[in-house]
């Protein structure tokens, strides 16, 4: 499920980054050790549990806009209509 790991952002440790946030929305328990030991080994410690940081809070971010029932924004709105009809998820 690569979405931008190829491309070079001009971020200092950007393919280490996107790698692990890719990992972490695989699911794949092997890819996320894999991508997380990359990134200790590239930056050390401290950043790894800083993009762990901001992964997780992504992800809790959207659990709550999800549970309290905030609208999506008209981009995002547009491009799920067909998942969100399929799933009846419009009310």
């Amino acid at each position: 499920m690569t979405r931008g790991g190829a491309h070079d952002s001009g971020v200092p440790l950007g393919r280490e980054l996107v790698a692990l946030a890719e990992s972490a929305m695989s699911l794949d328990p092997a890819a996320i050790d894999a991508a997380r030991q990359t990134l200790l080994l590239a930056a050390g410690p401290e950043v790894l549990v800083d993009a762990a940081a901001v992964i997780g809070n992504f992800d809790r971010m959207n659990r709550i806009a999800d549970a309290i029932g905030l609208p999506l924004d008209g981009p995002v709105d547009a491009i799920s209509s067909d998942i969100q009809d399929e799933l009846s998820l419009r009310e």
